[in-house]
């Protein structure tokens, strides 16, 4: 329980930084044989095997309809084992097709969550060309037009339609190549309310319950194009780190972690998947083993626009899959910000409960220990409101209110 609680408020800078740091490890999996969701929030939040998948379908809104594949490696077959993705030549799914018909490999491009293999090949000046099939706004559905040919890990060959997307319910078949073994299939995005991705396997004709939601970063393996060495680009399996949706990215090199600003980089910051990627390590061939770029520092905002840094510290390889890095939260907000929101907290000294009296409605609050951590948070929506600070250990405390107008204030709490 608080004994006495005394209200600090920053006064004296342009900007200010409220920062926690902590070590987090991330199992990715001997082989890396699971892709980890990891929140900031609530750490990993879902591990999905790689063997589980096949294709995955967008599911996070009305006007989204990107399908992707799943690029891990698998190495139980006696040699690396991939699943490939062709368009087919004949658009028509009756057609019975060979594996010399295989030609023009699409890949997922990994720089949005709009856009998967399946949407590779379409028109970027149409905008109800999604690729695999073109928006009829007559019937409010997104028609298949495109067949396509699958190499599965198992080396079994399987063409695909994505026959429609209607209103907010997929249906695609599959079969042999020769039309044996057809099945038919559905998602309902209905179904993954607050997911990004509905995972299929073709293997074993089921949708997959990840049931992955509320996450920030996306530990997997997918494709990407590299230099061979020899001035060729050819796509190569790499582990990586993708945003999740909403999230944005810069990098700083060269800046130790702790001096850098995360205020610094608010004009630099993208949303591409890629953006942290896989290279921010690298295998030393004098040592043999893997070494982090301990330059690189990583800024993420979050969509409540909050910031995380990163720093990678340690990475195992394919014996482990283990991934490790330095996080710290890193709110940034202005004087002027805090100026302009007179809320009233009392009374200072506090002993079980904190008053709380604002002008402008405030719609809910966090409160967050010193290591980070959340230790309480409710939709209040109201102008005046108590906190019960009962069983709260002693410390250093951030309250954070969210205002009417999605403004943000942050004050500082000292116990004693």
């Amino acid at each position: 329980m608080f004994k006495k609680l005394l209200l600090v408020m920053w006064a004296f800078f342009a900007f200010s930084q409220i920062t926690f740091s902590q070590v987090v490890t991330v199992n990715t999996g001997a082989a890396y044989s699971q892709q980890v969701f990891y929140s900031f929030e609530n750490g990993t939040v879902k591990t999905i095997d790689n063997d589980d998948w096949d294709i995955a379908f967008s599911v996070y809104g009305q006007q989204d309809a990107a399908i992707f594949i799943n690029e891990s490696t698998d190495y139980s077959y006696g040699t690396v084992a991939e699943i490939q993705l062709y368009e087919a030549p004949v658009q028509e799914f009756n057609t019975e097709f060979t594996i010399d018909d295989l030609s023009d490999r699409l890949y997922n491009q990994e720089k949005n969550w709009n856009t998967g293999a399946f949407n590779e090949n379409k028109n970027p000046a149409d905008p109800f060309d999604y690729g695999w099939g073109v928006y009829n706004p007559a019937t409010n559905t997104v028609e298949g037009s495109k067949v396509y040919l699958m190499v599965l890990k198992d080396g079994s060959a399987k063409k695909i339609m994505i026959e429609a997307l209607n209103l907010t319910t997929y249906s695609f078949r599959y079969a042999d190549f020769d039309g044996s073994n057809e099945i038919t299939a559905t998602i309902d995005k209905n179904d993954f309310q607050g997911q990004t991705l509905a995972y299929y396997s073709i293997a074993n004709n089921e949708v997959l319950n990840a049931n992955a939601a509320e996450w920030d970063l996306l530990f997997t393996r997918y494709a990407t194009p590299l230099d061979d060495g020899y001035g060729n680009i050819l796509e190569y399996n790499v582990t990586g780190v993708l945003l999740g949706k909403d999230i944005e990215a810069a990098v700083s090199q060269g800046v130790l972690f702790d001096d850098v600003n995360p205020s610094e980089f608010q004009n630099e910051l993208v949303s591409q998947l890629d953006i942290i990627g896989h290279d921010w390590k690298f295998f030393d061939l004098n040592s043999f083993e893997w070494l982090v770029d301990e330059d690189a520092v990583y800024i993420i905002k979050l969509r409540d626009g909050s910031y995380q840094k990163i720093n990678f510290i340690d990475f195992e390889g394919s014996s482990t899959g283990v991934i490790s890095f330095i996080t710290e939260s890193a709110v940034v907000t202005s004087v002027n910000e805090i100026n302009n929101n007179p809320i009233s907290l009392y009374p200072n000294p506090v002993i079980d409960k904190l008053n709380i009296n604002s002008p402008e409605l405030i719609e809910r609050f966090e409160i967050y220990n010193s290591n980070g951590a959340l230790v309480l948070k409710q939709v209040i929506n109201a102008l005046q409101f108590e906190i019960p600070f009962n069983d709260v250990s002693k410390g250093v405390y951030i309250i954070r209110m969210y205002g009417e107008e999605s403004n943000t204030v942050y004050q500082e709490l000292i116990s004693k």
